[in-house]
């Protein structure tokens, strides 16, 4: 039996759900983005809504053709919102390049490093920067006194009711350095640097928003607007 206009339209709305999340995790790969759960649960959610009107005989195609349609604008609605918003987080390992010595200067003279670049675009956008060296334990002790003596660092609360560091997270015990005077100043600007004596490993994270004006809970902070939770996923 020759299927109508109508009833082939509705099947292309309920098909083009599933390609709009299938373009956009092309895109994610792509740019090293990861696809927001939000979003898979969305399409999820549209392409189970579309099928009753597609495989129940006795609702007329036109009907679901509409119903299908107006589905997928619906779908396609919320999706732009969401990009509009914000869009995908970005999360990659930059590879080590040419600037090895630039590293040894920075960060000692390590077995191995590793850094990551963390991005959750929107309108209140954070950055973050984590890299993460490896020492022996020469090394290790060299690094550590060469930190205490270049930074400064807070032991009270740098805000009022912002919890007092240092914070340990994964064994690795983390200080904030005191901002310069050219920094946007804190929670805006940080430099977190986290010290795992188990490992003899240490973590430093560059962060940045502009918009941040104080910091509930270090540890969620470092998971989840410094993106480290990706980091040990």
């Amino acid at each position: 039996m020759k299927k109508s206009k109508a009833f082939t339209v509705s099947c292309v709305f309920s098909a083009l759900i599933v390609v709009v999340l299938a373009v956009y995790a092309i895109f994610c790969l792509i740019n090293s983005c990861i696809v927001p759960d939000i979003l898979i649960f969305l399409t999820a959610v549209s392409f189970l809504l579309t099928l009753p009107f597609i495989l129940i005989k006795k609702i007329p195609d036109k009907l679901k053709a509409v119903i299908t349609s107006l589905i997928f604008v619906l779908f396609s609605a919320c999706f732009a919102f969401f990009n509009f918003c914000g869009g995908p987080v970005q999360f990659k390992e930059i590879e080590e390049t040419a600037s090895i010595n630039r590293y040894r200067i920075e960060f000692g003279d390590f077995d191995d490093i590793t850094s990551y670049k963390y991005y959750s675009p929107g309108i209140f956008s954070d950055l973050a920067y984590t890299t993460i060296a490896s020492y022996d334990d020469d090394a290790f002790e060299d690094q550590k006194t060469r930190i205490d003596h270049k930074y400064e660092f807070y032991d009270t609360d740098p805000v009022d009711d912002n919890p007092i560091p240092p914070f340990t997270v994964q064994d690795f015990e983390f200080r904030i350095t005191v901002n310069d005077a050219y920094s946007l100043g804190y929670p805006k600007e940080l430099l977190l640097i986290g010290i795992n004596e188990n490992s003899k490993k240490i973590a430093y994270v560059d962060f940045e928003n502009n918009d941040l004006d104080s910091i509930s809970d270090y540890a969620d902070f470092l998971d989840f607007y410094c993106g480290w939770t990706y980091i040990f996923k």
